[in-house]
């Protein structure tokens, strides 16, 4: 049985995993389909976006359907829906975002590192004012997605 946990999400979330949950039922396989709160409905109900039960559940689970996050009452709070997905890739050690594009006469695959750079670097104020945000990538990380890209 493929145990996969369901995190539907804010805005469109809801609508488009409740939709691919309905396909991966409808495939001939064995599936457990449990859904647990995540990003800002999580934050609203229970103050984080990423709660510990629903962490723990996406560990023990086989595989994550998860849905878009962000609700515009959470814009510019100290915590925030995106730090779910951050909290959560790391976690799950998700590093590789793998974007295809096809067309006419293209055919190209944008591969895109998810667990350095802007989202895990410091970022701050001076006291004089000016701002610092910190894109920081090991050589680990580096080597990662280049074997990730070329394989």
């Amino acid at each position: 049985m493929l145990r996969v946990a369901c995190l539907p999400g804010d805005g469109i979330g809801p609508e488009v995993v409740g939709v691919a949950t309905d396909v991966l039922r409808a495939l001939p396989l064995e599936v457990e389909v449990e859904q647990h709160p995540f990003g800002g409905r999580a934050i609203l109900d229970e103050g984080s976006p990423l709660p510990e039960d629903t962490l723990a559940a996406c560990i023990a689970a086989d595989a994550v359907l998860l849905g878009a996050v962000g609700l515009p009452e959470l814009e510019g709070a100290s915590v925030r829906p995106e730090q779910g997905l951050i909290g959560l890739r790391r976690a799950l050690d998700v590093f590789a975002n793998l974007r295809p594009a096809t067309g006419r006469g293209v055919d190209l695959l944008i591969v895109r590192e998810l667990l350095g750079g802007l989202y895990y670097g410091a970022s701050g104020r001076r006291p004089d004012g000016s701002a610092f945000d910190t894109c920081e990538y090991t050589p680990a990380a580096i080597e990662r997605i280049a074997r990730q890209a070329f394989d």
